[in-house]
């Protein structure tokens, strides 16, 4: 488990199962100790290993053997207190049976897979006697020249720049927090469970569904497009994905064909919580005032829960936060009362429900239905239901946060958790922004925030910022919990705290996160995220392949969808901006990268033999650092991992990223980029060019 402050992390599992190989013996393997022999066994043979080794405790032989087997009991008995302990209501356990756990043997083994693989890259790297890149914070902090080129030296002399920017003096470039269910939730139970809970659930119409043309379920019918079940044949065109899958929501189109053999009620509640009710999407403070810290914003469509206090309600899924219940003249926020139910087969489609995809609304539903074990993790591997669930051989709360499950119901013994409350999808993507340093902040504040913050609202996205005065309240604040069971020292500087942001956003229920360096903005607003990945759903992160720096080599990258080889890749990186999913595979890459950021001095990582113009990713004013070093090189160690990503290059329009400066020497912007990264010297210079350009202000 990875323990965040008050909140918790726990991948349900990896999405490459043959590693748990790796973190158990054989079953029936003994290792002896004195004359004790213990026995690692799996579920599947609990019961006989187990009697064997009370037999074994049986025959002990003198007083050494006498001695052993008293400890061998209280080990035995130390075991099972901690078993007990693992389950938040013991008295349950005495009402029935020890469940079988063998069918969720997967579900935990990210904890025993993430530590030691990346404990091995640590091992692995060691060989070549490399000490570690850096011994301390300041010394991992980015330098740079005042005359602006750095990693661009041989495009400008006498000049220097750096990769991008987080913030804070050292020009440094720039998952989650999921909720317990609060006690002080604010919500009426009337949880009611049904006698049978095999009886099958009524089938009708979801509410509020519309094709993308804007017509209902009543159209389908009224116009003969369906009837009795069934999508008439020459109205075919009108079904699928095409049209919003109109046979997944409306009865007259074959919904409910098989609903009263899938679909089966467990129980139902009610409850309340707050709806944003207003025009755009609504700011997140600190504290109990508009003037306090701006943390971030919840989408015009959103759930929000948590415990009123006066005229603000204190969010119970974020570890700080208050939103404004109203200001003067203009309602944000109105009560609602939300239904919640939970199935044990079909989808929440099949009874005219949603799937809930927001983790404070998953915890307010576990409350109100009575569901015992109220902290929640998050699932990130496939297949598992879409949205929140409750895992029933194991008595936990998940939430499924990777886009790749969207669509799924019920999976074995995950039962959806479903609200009459349509979902926010658009929420779920996430766009991520860090700076720490009051020059940074106050650039920040000035004009990339407000910029971010417009583009959040016109799509629906929520915005997740981490700004602090100092690089020591930014960790302290904000990413201390960004991983456990790593020290960071050593790490680069860049690198950690750009996937510390990542890692806080997906902690927070993100599907998806759109990264930005500090100082970049967006200059089309029409233009959503979901544009970009698009081509190439399959891929897990989204790369920009527009740096400058190898010159005409990454011009036109010739590639239409997909990452052509790591050349290529290494040498045309630029992470000023990029797209990735809240997946097993991404969290454990990142994972990787910071690991890799240990040991940018080693000679292997350099790119500069991969391009014409000898432009090295590693080698930046004479020092070697960067995430754009590590991310490089961690891929040319392991090629394969291209294979999960995509490259976003200039062949494309919109461009996804574009550098930009004042300085003469660099490629004129062009009309059509999506993000504006600046890269030149001094930053308040470039940023208000940036500002100048088309589209910044909306």
């Amino acid at each position: 488990m990875t323990s965040v402050g008050e909140f918790s992390l726990i991948p349900e599992d990896p999405e490459h199962g043959p590693r748990k190989s790796r973190h158990k013996l054989p079953s029936g393997r003994a290792v002896r100790s004195g004359s004790v022999v213990l026995v690692t066994v799996n579920e599947d043979n609990r019961e006989e290993t187990t009697a064997a080794h009370w037999r074994h405790l049986a025959k002990p032989k003198g007083i050494t053997g006498i001695v052993c087997s008293c400890i061998g009991l209280v080990g035995l008995l130390m075991l099972v207190m901690f078993h007990l302990q693992r389950h938040n209501d013991p008295e349950e356990l005495t009402k029935s049976a020890q469940p079988d756990k063998s069918v969720i043997e997967k579900d935990r083994q990210a904890v025993t897979v993430m530590k030691p693989q990346v404990a091995q890259l640590q091992k692995d790297m060691m060989h070549s006697g490399v000490n570690n890149s850096y011994g301390s914070w300041g010394s991992a902090a980015k330098h740079v020249q005042p005359d602006g080129a750095g990693r661009y030296a041989h495009l400008a002399a006498n000049s220097s720049s750096g990769h991008g920017s987080i913030g804070g003096k050292h020009s440094v470039k720039k998952d989650g927090l999921v909720p317990r269910t609060s006690r002080a939730l604010t919500t009426t139970r009337t949880t009611t469970l049904l006698t049978n809970p095999t009886t099958p659930a009524p089938c009708s119409d979801t509410k509020t569904w519309k094709n993308k043309a804007g017509k209902s379920c009543g159209d389908y019918e009224r116009s003969g497009w369906c009837k009795n079940g069934y999508v008439s044949s020459l109205h075919k065109w009108a079904a699928g994905k095409e049209f919003n899958f109109p046979e997944r929501h409306c009865a007259a189109c074959g919904k409910c064909k098989n609903a009263r053999q899938s679909v089966f009620v467990l129980n139902r509640a009610t409850a309340r919580a707050w709806r944003v009710v207003s025009p755009t999407s609504v700011s997140v403070r600190i504290s109990r005032t508009v003037q306090s810290q701006f943390l971030g914003t919840k989408a015009k469509c959103s759930i929000v829960t948590g415990k009123r206090i006066g005229n603000w309600v204190k969010l119970s899924d974020w570890k700080r936060g208050y939103v404004a219940i109203s200001i003067p003249g203009l309602k944000l926020l109105n009560a609602v009362s939300i239904s919640f139910t939970r199935i044990s087969k079909g989808m929440c489609q099949d009874i005219g429900k949603y799937p809930i995809v927001e983790p404070g609304l998953c915890a307010l539903a576990a409350k109100a239905l009575g569901l015992k074990g109220a902290r929640l993790y998050l699932a990130k591997a496939t297949p598992k239901p879409e949205g929140c669930y409750w895992l029933h051989d194991e008595s936990s709360l998940w939430i499924s946060v990777n886009p790749f499950n969207w669509g799924h119901g019920t999976i074995g013994p995950r039962e959806p958790i479903c609200s009459d409350q349509p979902p926010c999808y658009a929420a779920r993507t996430c766009l991520a922004h860090t700076a720490f340093g009051p020059e940074y902040v106050k650039l920040s504040n000035a004009f990339t925030v407000p910029n971010k913050r417009r583009y959040s609202t016109f799509h629906g996205y929520t915005l997740v910022t981490s700004q602090q005065n100092s690089l020591e309240e930014l960790m302290k604040n904000d990413f201390a919990g960004c991983f456990s069971g790593m020290t960071p020292w050593g790490m680069d500087l860049q690198t950690l705290l750009k996937v510390c942001s990542i890692f806080k956003a997906f902690r927070k229920g993100c599907n998806q996160v759109l990264w930005t360096d500090a100082d970049a903005g967006i200059l089309l607003y029409k233009v959503p995220v979901h544009h970009f990945t698009n081509d190439n759903k399959n891929a897990h992160i989204y790369w920009s392949v527009s740096d400058i720096g190898a010159r005409g080599l990454c011009r036109g990258y010739p590639a239409s969808a997909g990452c052509i080889n790591v050349e290529m890749f290494t040498s045309c990186l630029n992470s000023g901006a990029f797209i990735v999913k809240n997946t097993f595979w991404s969290e454990f890459f990142l994972l990787r990268v910071l690991t890799r950021s240990r040991f940018l001095n080693n000679p292997f990582c350099t790119t500069a033999k991969f391009n014409p113009a000898r432009f090295d990713q590693c080698y930046i004013s004479g020092r070697r650092y960067g995430d754009q070093c590590a991310i490089s090189c961690e891929t040319k160690a392991d090629r394969s991992l291209m294979a999960n990503m995509d490259c976003l290059g200039d062949h494309m329009s919109p461009v996804f990223q574009h550098l930009v400066g004042t300085q003469a020497w660099l490629p004129a912007s062009r009309p059509d980029t999506f993000v504006g990264n600046c890269i030149t010297k001094p930053k308040w210079t470039c940023v208000k060019h940036l500002a100048s350009l088309p589209g910044f202000s909306g």
